[in-house]
Parts: structure tokens; C-alpha cells; sequence
């Protein structure tokens, strides 16, 4: 499963709603501009209101400095603006401040700071504020991590009655899901982990949808349902996640819970490719170099394998190695073979090392000393 990390989305908190038909103050066609990307007039408009005191318009022109819309960006002056609008008790300012500070951006990484504005929101139940907490003591990055006190707040942001997000919020709902299928501050429980991950797929959380099926192929007890695992991935890769997009190609060479189509597989494997998926580029690769259920073409199977390899893809520096030792799809390099076998086992692919030093007995001096430099070189670039 992928790395949870914390992605600070401060932006979609900082104009919470914009005006209503038929509303024609000036903040209001400040807001109405801004979200027709007009980010000029909504500057002109918003900052005389926000520099006589209006939060909504400070918070507005705290947003845009932070990103850079309309004016160069500037996260000292976003973090000036949020602050003035936070004291007055604007809960997206607050929201956006605590960001600032969990990043360090325009102003010095604080994870206490951040805490304090963020529960100036939190407290006073807004969702966005509570599930951003949780990812504080997740991530363990600017306060302590703490998985029970992440658990506690992610609870926090998908209880409750009434809420702006009719069916909750899900990317909380996702997260705890996620604590549920590891077991991390909650009782591990794959059963719970579904039905959170459930609650925010059935929104259109692609990563929650994603993360669903992968719970669907067996995964933390629950019961295997390839074709509830197809349909989620399915879902995820409409939208146009290259995470699922590769599960999908997966299901589809493999016949899990679908008619075995390797024509398909290529399909969603270059669809996750082209957005530089490292293990679909591998899997595109693979498919290329075999031509199972498709059309042999080495060389595009070197051309992924390649893009792959440099990416870091310890499978795909081990296979192209081999494309240069046996000359498949290349001319033959038992220079640049070495180099990529050895850069795989490097990396504990012990069928890298194994391989490198089969082709070791085939170099020549002149070709080992070549080697060496290329691998000298690969370790300044790659500490």
C-alpha cells in the first residue's frame, strides 16, 4: 500500500463558500472572481475590502499571495493576511495558518503553532481542521506521532449529525479506514477498515477506492472479491489515479474477477505510464518484451523498462541489464548491463547481483574499468 503522507491542501479551506445569486457586495464579486480564475480583479477588489478589516476578504487575499495568483508568490504576506483574518475568528484562516506553519512555508516550521490554529477550527467542528490534526500526529513530522490521538480526531471529523459534506467528510473517513486495516491507534479490524473506506469510495475518493480494492484481493482478513476489487480500481481509474489505473491492468493480465485481456492490461498500464508510474512502466515493459497477448516490440519494452530503471524500479534495472547482456531489443553493452544488473542488487534485488556477476566473467578488462567509472558516478548523483 502506499506511503500515508501528508498532503496539506491549505487553498481548500480558504474561501468557504462563494456568493449567493442575486448578492452584489464588492467581497462578494471579489469571491465570484476568484473563482472564475480572475485573479487580478479579485485582488483589486478583495484587498481595499481586507487591509478596513474584513476577514473574509483578508483570508481571500491571504490565499492568493500564499499561491500566487495575481500577484508573485509570497506564503510571508498569505501567512500576514491569514493571521489578521484567524484573530478575528475566521475558522478557513485558521485553517490555512496551521498549514503554513505544519509546512513551513512564510513563516518558521512550528508543529505547536500549527496545532493551536488549527484547534481554533477543529473545536469548533469543522471537519477539514479536525482530519488535518489527525495527519499531524500521523505523520510524526513537526509534533510527535501519535496514532491514538490521530484516530481520536479522524473520529472526531466523521462524527457528525450535521455537516456541509452530506455523506461525511472522506478523506477522514478514508484515513481512518486506513488506521483500522494496519491497526495503528485503533484495534486492527479489516472488517472496519472496509466500511470506512466504503463510506468515502462511494464518493468518489480515488484513493480511497483504491485502498478498497486492494482490501477486496484478501487483504487484513477480509474475504477475496476480485471483481469488487476490479470494480473500485475500476473506478479510480476513470478518474484517473495511475495507481489503480496499474491494479487494473494487474486484474486484466492476470483474469482476476475479469476476462483475462492483456490488450486491456497494456491499455491501463501505459495509462498509469504516461503519468510516470514506475511499476506500470515496468509491467508495460514486460509485456512488450514477451508479447504475451500482444504484439512483440522490444523496443518500446526497452523504452519503459528504461524510463522505469532510471526512476528507481529495482525489476526494471535488473530486466534492462539483461536486454543489454543478451542484446534484446539493444545492441549488446556488457558494460551498461553490469552498471544496471549491479544498481539492482545494490538495492537488495539479489537476482541483480547474482546476474552482475555473471556478466562480470564475460567483461573484459577495458569494460570492467568502464563499469567502475559509470558506477562512481551513479554514487556521487545518488548518495
Amino acid at each position: 500500500m502506499r506511503a500515508m503522507r501528508i498532503r496539506w491542501r491549505g487553498g481548500l479551506a480558504a474561501v468557504a463558500a462563494l456568493a449567493l445569486a442575486g448578492c452584489t457586495s464588492r467581497a462578494d464579486l471579489a469571491e465570484r472572481a476568484y473563482g472564475r480564475g480572475d485573479y487580478a480583479e479579485a485582488m483589486g477588489l478583495a484587498r481595499p475590502l481586507g487591509e478596513k478589516g474584513d476577514p473574509r476578504m483578508q483570508n481571500l487575499v491571504g490565499l492568493m499571495s500564499a499561491k500566487g495568483e495575481g500577484v508573485p508568490a509570497d506564503p510571508t504576506q498569505g501567512a500576514v493576511w491569514y493571521r489578521r483574518a484567524a484573530e478575528q475568528g475566521h475558522l478557513s484562516a485558521a485553517i490555512n495558518l496551521g498549514v503554513l506553519y505544519a509546512d513551513g512555508r512564510g513563516v518558521t516550521k512550528d508543529g505547536a503553532e500549527a496545532l493551536r490554529w488549527l484547534r481554533v477550527a477543529a473545536d469548533k467542528g469543522e471537519e477539514v481542521a479536525q482530519k488535518l490534526i489527525g495527519d499531524l500526529y500521523l505523520d510524526g513530522d513537526c509534533v510527535p506521532r501519535d496514532d491514538a490521538e490521530a484516530a481520536r480526531w479522524y473520529k472526531k471529523a466523521v462524527d457528525h449529525e450535521y455537516s456541509p459534506f452530506d455523506k461525511g467528510y472522506a478523506p477522514a473517513q478514508h484515513r481512518l479506514g486506513l488506521l483500522y486495516e494496519r491497526g495503528w491507534g485503533v484495534p486492527r479490524s479489516g472488517a472496519e477498515a472496509a466500511k470506512w473506506m466504503r463510506k468515502a469510495a462511494e464518493q468518489g475518493n480515488a484513493g480511497a477506492q483504491v485502498d478498497l480494492g486492494l482490501l477486496y484481493q484478501g487483504k487484513s482478513g477480509v474475504k477475496r472479491d476480485y471483481a469488487e476489487a476490479a470494480r473500485w480500481f475500476g473506478k479510480a481509474a476513470l478518474a484517473g489515479d495511475a495507481s489503480a489505473q496499474n491494479f487494473l491492468g494487474v486484474i486484466y493480465e492476470r483474469g482476476n474477477g475479469v476476462a483475462k485481456d492483456e490488450t486491456a492490461a497494456l491499455a491501463w498500464y501505459l495509462k498509469a505510464a504516461d503519468q510516470d508510474h514506475r511499476l506500470a512502466q515496468y509491467n508495460a515493459g514486460v509485456l512488450y518484451d514477451e508479447g504475451r497477448g500482444i504484439r512483440q516490440d522490444l523496443g518500446q519494452a526497452v523504452a519503459w523498462l528504461r524510463k522505469s530503471a532510471e526512476g528507481g524500479e529495482t525489476r526494471a534495472q535488473n530486466r534492462l541489464g539483461m536486454s543489454y547482456f543478451k542484446g534484446r531489443g539493444v545492441p549488446r553493452d556488457l558494460t551498461l548491463a553490469y552498471v544496471w544488473c549491479w544498481r539492482a542488487g545494490k538495492k537488495g534485488l539479489t537476482v541483480g547481483l547474482e546476474n552482475a556477476a555473471v556478466i562480470k566473467k564475460a567483461m573484459t578488462a577495458k569494460q570492467s574499468a568502464e563499469a567502475r567509472k559509470m558506477i562512481e558516478l551513479v554514487d556521487k548523483k545518488r548518495p
